[in-house]
């Protein structure tokens, strides 16, 4: 996952953007949802300058991955038409009966 920024650069020409691909899970209290599992990405030491180096986190919800599963399918790509197919797959199946089996 990437942050970008998209305001002007700082005028020595800060640091556009950070990559991050470690994430941590934990529960959400924004807006009003108190409880509801979310994935953050944190991005350490973001912006440009010496003085104004501030953290940023992005936290992500179920719904907003479901929305950019159907931003890619827009765009064709394979691998999220593939999750979107077998995510409809399991709601026929559950749908017609079908019960995950009991743990033994």
């Amino acid at each position: 996952m990437d942050l970008n920024r998209v305001t002007e650069p700082w005028k020595d020409g800060a640091v556009t953007g950070q990559s991050c691909e470690q994430f941590k899970i934990t529960r959400s209290s924004l807006d009003g949802e108190i409880g509801t599992p979310v994935v953050i990405a944190e991005f350490h030491r973001f912006g440009g300058g010496e003085i104004r180096q501030p953290d940023f986190e992005v936290v992500m919800r179920w719904r907003d991955i479901e929305q950019a599963i159907e931003k890619f399918c827009i765009i064709g790509n394979p691998e999220a038409v593939a999750v979107r197919e077998a995510i409809r797959l399991a709601t026929a199946a559950k749908d017609l009966g079908w019960r995950s089996p009991e743990p033994t």
